[in-house]
């Protein structure tokens, strides 16, 4: 299965788990490539395939056309208790289509994510957490976007992930492989280059 991590509706693209032949050959693949940041830069180049992918599976199991709305309940009896109807208070808006543009390469948005994954390319649902104080939040475009509510779809994070992220992965997973020998091909050509060179610097 995917890798699971603490969101667990996305998957690691620099793992590519989910499936075990494609994670057998993305090994030998990658089994040149040293360098951390060349294994990252070839996980990147084929990460919108699967964004894209994960993107279109997710608009078309949810034909969502209506415009939802997410609460302040700071007029709520006790913290485990929703405000009465009509006493809360519209903190965020999110349009039709937010959900599948919520899935991005969520290190991309988050330096954070970066630092502990610095070599990974994680795919999935990007959590916008918690809100400030300032007015009501609109999540209506590529740049504002918010897939909290992605584990409440299907009742869970892990749900999602294996019905959305995983299929998604799986259906692109030949355009994945191209990308990774393509791109790994032309870096252990250009490290053989550079070495010729420092082999013919090293007899003068």
């Amino acid at each position: 299965m995917a890798r699971i991590t603490r969101q667990q509706a996305r998957i690691d693209l620099t793992e590519v788990q989910g499936v075990n032949e494609m994670l057998a050959e993305a090994r030998d693949i990658m089994r040149g490539i040293s360098d951390w940041k060349e294994r990252l830069r070839i996980a990147e180049e084929a990460a919108p395939v699967v964004i894209e992918s994960a993107r279109r599976l997710a608009n078309a199991a949810f034909k969502n056309n209506k415009v939802h709305f997410r609460y302040d309940t700071k007029h709520k009896i006790s913290g485990r208790l929703r405000a009465a109807r009509g006493r809360g208070i519209i903190k965020a808006e999110y349009t039709p289509g937010n959900l599948s543009r919520s899935i991005i390469d969520i290190a991309s948005r988050r330096a954070a994510l970066r630092r502990g994954y610095r070599w990974k390319v994680i795919i999935g649902p990007y959590y916008q957490g918690r809100l400030g104080a300032r007015g009501v939040y609109n999540f209506n475009s590529e740049k504002k976007i918010d897939g909290y509510y992605a584990h409440m779809v299907y009742g869970s994070a892990r749900a999602f992930q294996q019905r959305i992220m995983v299929p998604a992965l799986v259906a692109v997973r030949a355009q994945v492989l191209a990308i990774f020998r393509r791109e790994a091909q032309n870096t252990i050509r250009k490290d053989a280059g550079k070495s010729k060179f420092i082999d013919f610097l090293q007899d003068f």
